[in-house]
């Protein structure tokens, strides 16, 4: 009867603290990771796209729609990224990027390279790289600001979630010394990237990106551009083309033949094996750079 009592109990406040859970639904694996951080267990959290799907390409199930109409908000990144989340029927759409202070953003340039936000308003938004998750420190400047809307949609859990924030935080700051010293002999490198996937992170660690293959998703470049690209190549001294595995690489893997130069993959989106958190999925591109680039 002891036990049986126990049991209950136990069942008892394990019903009682799921049922205080909040849900939150975001579009990328990688906003997952991040609300997981700070939410802990107070909340659930679901992504839409699946790993190895691309949010460029992605049409909105009956399952998404479901599981927005049932969550407490809908966390995206916005401009360019994931737009066809703003049609989704949510209690509150959160979007990420306009968190963070705009003189920290890149944008793409005509010629595909990222480069700082200056400012001409309009032209800027125009053409916002939306990828800022791969910089950490970009994560730690949004992690403050992402509480506050957390806090407003959920005050109960506001205290936990500012706990946990602060943890993370420091656990961001332990992460980019980390990755910085893993990399230190490719500072210089200069690189291509297919698409405008990872220069954010390529940024923040010293590792040049002198030309993107495809500004646009599905933008296949012209001949002109292909020979600009090829130019870049003799002239710079580019050490390897870099996909990703959500977008095909076809393009990429033409001038890399064309130009003698190796293609590799890095993986901006995560989710699976080895790239089931935040840390987890920045040490699978450190790693790859590290050994590709030194």
């Amino acid at each position: 009867m002891r036990m049986f009592i126990t049991v209950a109990i136990n069942f008892f406040l394990l019903a009682s603290a799921l049922a205080q859970q909040v849900t939150y639904v975001t579009t990328l694996q990688p906003f997952r990771f991040i609300l997981e951080e700070i939410a802990g267990s107070r909340a659930r959290v679901h992504a839409l796209l699946p790993p190895g799907a691309s949010p460029h390409t992605h049409q909105p199930r009956p399952s998404d729609v479901r599981a927005v109409e049932q969550a407490a908000a809908l966390l995206m990144g916005g401009r360019g990224l994931d737009d066809w989340a703003r049609e989704l029927p949510c209690r509150r759409l959160v979007t990420l990027i306009d968190l963070l202070p705009e003189d920290s953003l890149l944008h793409i340039a005509p010629h595909g390279k990222a480069e700082m936000s200056g400012s001409d308003h309009a032209h800027v938004h125009a053409g916002v790289d939306p990828h800022f998750w791969t910089d950490p420190l970009l994560v730690r400047a949004l992690v403050p600001v992402l509480v506050d809307s957390l806090c407003r949609i959920d005050p109960p859990g506001c205290q936990q979630y500012r706990a946990n924030a602060a943890a993370f935080a420091q656990s961001l700051d332990s992460l980019t010394v980390a990755i910085a010293t893993s990399l230190k002999g490719a500072r210089g490198a200069r690189v291509v990237l297919a698409h405008p996937f990872f220069n954010y992170f390529l940024r923040r660690f010293g590792i040049e990106v002198v030309g993107t293959v495809e500004v646009a998703a599905g933008s296949e470049p012209s001949p002109r551009d292909l020979q600009r690209l090829l130019a870049t190549f003799r002239a710079k001294g580019v050490e390897a083309i870099f996909t990703h595995p959500q977008l095909p690489d076809r393009a990429a893997r033409v001038l890399a033949e064309a130009a003698g130069v190796p293609v590799y993959q890095l993986d901006p989106l995560g989710g699976g094996e080895g790239k089931a958190t935040y840390e987890q999925l920045l040490w699978y591109n450190a790693r790859i750079l590290a050994k590709v680039l030194q």
